[in-house]
């Protein structure tokens, strides 16, 4: 029987940043990414945006020269 999750549809203007995601995904044992769906976009579990969010601001700052 299929099972349904609640996710939030990310759309990401710049590719990297969605690598950013799925590296944050893959850090976090895959428990973000519900669905890559695109280049652009990804669905992703709604519990995890607010942590997708901080940590992108992190790293964004990080690499800010």
């Amino acid at each position: 029987m299929p099972r349904a999750q609640a996710g939030v549809l990310i759309e990401c203007s710049d590719p990297t940043v969605k690598q950013l995601i799925l590296k944050l995904d893959e850090q976090a044992g895959h428990t973000i990414l519900l669905e890559d769906l695109d280049a652009y976009r990804i669905l992703v579990t709604k519990n995890q945006v607010d942590h997708v969010r901080r940590e992108l601001d992190r790293l964004l700052e990080e690499n800010t020269y």
